[in-house]
C-alpha cells in the first residue's frame, strides 16, 4: 500500500490510516492514465480544454452581468466562436503533441502564446458581435480565465507526473497506541513522501 504525504515530519499512525484508502484510488488512477496511448491522452487534454473554453466563456458572461448566465439567441455566437477560433490555434500550435512528456515551463510559455494569439481573434469576434448585444468585457475577460485554467491544468499534470516530483519511498511498520503504549501492526505499509 502507498501513503502520499506532503510533508515529510513526524507522521502518526491515524493519519497512515486515514490516508490508505484515498492513496489505493490515487495509484490506480494515475497508473491507468500513464497508461492511456498517446492519442487518448490527446483527445482527453483537447475535450478538457473544450470544456475550459465552454466554461470560461459562461463565467466571463456571469462575472460581467454579475449573476448566473444562461445563453440566449445571438450569446450561443461567442460560445461557438470560442470553440472555432481556439481550437485550430491551439492545435496549430502544438499544445497537444506531447501531452504528459512537454508539460513544463516551455510549455506554459506556448499556452501563454497561443492564448495570446486566441485573445485578439477572439476580441474581433465580439467587437463585431458589439452591437447585437454581447458585453466588450467579455472578449476580454474570457482569454484572460482561459489560460489561467489551461496553465493551472498543465501545471497540475507537471506537477504530479514530472519526474522531477518523483516520490521518495520509504517502508516502515504502522504502530497503533493502544492503552498508553505504541504495538506493531502486522501489515507493513509504504509510505510515500512528495517532495515540496
Amino acid at each position: 500500500m502507498f501513503v502520499f504525504f506532503r510533508h515529510s515530519t513526524t507522521v502518526d499512525s491515524q493519519t497512515v490510516v486515514n490516508a490508505l484508502e484515498w492513496d489505493a484510488f490515487q495509484m490506480r488512477f494515475f497508473s491507468t492514465v500513464v497508461g492511456f496511448s498517446r492519442r487518448v491522452k490527446q483527445a482527453t487534454a483537447l475535450a478538457t480544454d473544450v470544456l475550459f473554453i465552454l466554461f470560461t466563456v459562461w463565467l466571463a458572461f456571469s462575472l460581467r452581468y454579475d449573476t448566473m448566465h444562461c445563453p440566449v439567441g445571438v450569446e450561443w455566437i461567442a460560445y461557438i466562436a470560442a470553440i472555432l477560433l481556439s481550437l485550430p490555434i491551439f492545435i496549430r500550435s502544438g499544445l497537444y503533441l506531447s501531452i504528459f512528456r512537454y508539460s513544463g515551463l516551455r510549455a506554459l510559455g506556448i499556452i501563454t502564446s497561443a492564448c495570446a494569439r486566441y485573445a485578439l481573434f477572439y476580441f474581433m469576434v465580439v467587437l463585431v458581435l458589439r452591437p447585437a448585444g454581447i458585453p466588450l468585457s467579455v472578449g476580454i475577460l474570457q482569454p484572460l480565465l482561459l489560460l489561467l485554467a489551461i496553465g493551472s491544468s498543465r501545471a497540475m499534470v507537471r506537477f504530479w507526473l514530472h519526474p522531477g516530483n518523483a516520490p521518495v519511498v520509504v517502508t516502515c511498520e504502522l504502530q497503533a497506541e493502544l492503552g498508553g503504549e505504541f504495538k506493531p501492526v502486522k501489515k507493513q505499509y509504504i509510505l510515500v513522501v512528495i517532495p515540496t
